[in-house]
């Protein structure tokens, strides 16, 4: 009697074989699944950045034009001081005033200019201390006449 072994053999390695691909399935199911999610959400992560990105230009261009909105309002303010100083002084006539520059800084107005009398700027300042443009009026500088010369004066006058 002759046994042969081979069939046995063959399905050992057969079965061996067999066991050994669903072993690699069992780890290349779950990896291929793995890198797959990963794409995805790389392409989710990608497409977020992107709306991020958007939403901080989107939200600098708001806060640029609410400065610009500012500015405007700023300006405006000052265009009305402005304004509103222009009427004071279009009622102005009998003082021997003369402006040379006359420039907004801040919540300021400071004005140069030449006067024949310190009488004449004297009762100017008056006048406009009793308005209610200004909530305070200072001369910063007055220099003596020579000879024929006009004084020389700069007045810093803050507004309410």
């Amino acid at each position: 009697m002759t046994i042969n072994l081979l069939p046995r053999k063959r399905s050992r390695v057969d079965r061996r074989l067999q066991t050994m691909m669903i072993a690699v399935a069992i780890i290349m199911v779950p990896l291929v699944v793995m890198v797959l999610i990963n794409f995805i959400l790389q392409g989710k992560n990608d497409e977020i950045r992107l709306r991020v990105e958007a939403y901080q230009e989107e939200a600098q261009s708001f806060a640029q034009m609410n400065q610009q909105s500012k500015t405007a309002q700023a300006l405006q303010t000052d265009l009305k001081d402005t304004v509103a100083l222009l009427r004071t002084w279009n009622g102005v006539t009998e003082h021997a005033v003369c402006f040379t520059k006359v420039l907004h800084h801040q919540r300021a107005v400071i004005m140069e200019g030449k006067t024949r009398s310190v009488v004449d700027l004297a009762a100017l300042i008056k006048q406009w201390s009793r308005g209610t443009l200004f909530a305070a009026i200072s001369i910063d500088k007055l220099t003596q006449p020579t000879s024929m010369r006009a004084q020389e004066f700069r007045v810093r006058a803050k507004n309410k």
